[in-house]
C-alpha cells in the first residue's frame, strides 16, 4: 500500500536535503512517499510569510505520485495557515501541465484555496 506523509524526522530531512544539495536551514519541510516500508519519492518545501515553496519533487517518472506528493504538500500547508504556493525554478509539474494546468505561466504565489477550487476533479 502506498502512503504519503509528513516526514518528522529532522536527520531524514537534512539527508534529502544534502541529495538534492539544497542547504538545510530549519525551515525545510518533507513530505516522503512509502511502498511497503520503501521510500518512493519526497518532496522538500520551506514556508515563509505564509507562502509554502516547492523546492524538489523526486519520485522517478511516476508523474501521478509527483502530482500527489505537491497536492499533499499544498493540503498540509493550507490546513496549517499557509495561503500561497510557488514553484521553485526548474521544478517541473508534469501532470499539472498533461491536465492543462497554467501553473508554470508565473513567478508570483498562487493562491492554494483557489487552486483546489479551479481544479475540482483533483481537489484534496
Amino acid at each position: 500500500m502506498l502512503t504519503m506523509k509528513l516526514c518528522t524526522d529532522v536527520r531524514h530531512v537534512r539527508e534529502l536535503c544534502d541529495r538534492q544539495g539544497l542547504s538545510f536551514d530549519g525551515n525545510i519541510g518533507a513530505f516522503i512517499s512509502e511502498e511497503r516500508g520503501k521510500e518512493t519519492g519526497f518532496c522538500l518545501f520551506s514556508i515563509q510569510d505564509r507562502v509554502v515553496t516547492i523546492r524538489c519533487v523526486l519520485c522517478g517518472e511516476d508523474y501521478f505520485l509527483e502530482d500527489g506528493l505537491i497536492r499533499a504538500v499544498l493540503s498540509y500547508c493550507s490546513q496549517n495557515g499557509t495561503s500561497e504556493f510557488l514553484l521553485s525554478s526548474g521544478i517541473e509539474w508534469k501532470m499539472a501541465k498533461q491536465l492543462g494546468l497554467d501553473i508554470h505561466l508565473t513567478d508570483s504565489p498562487r493562491n492554494i484555496e483557489e487552486f483546489f477550487a479551479k481544479y475540482k476533479n483533483c481537489a484534496r
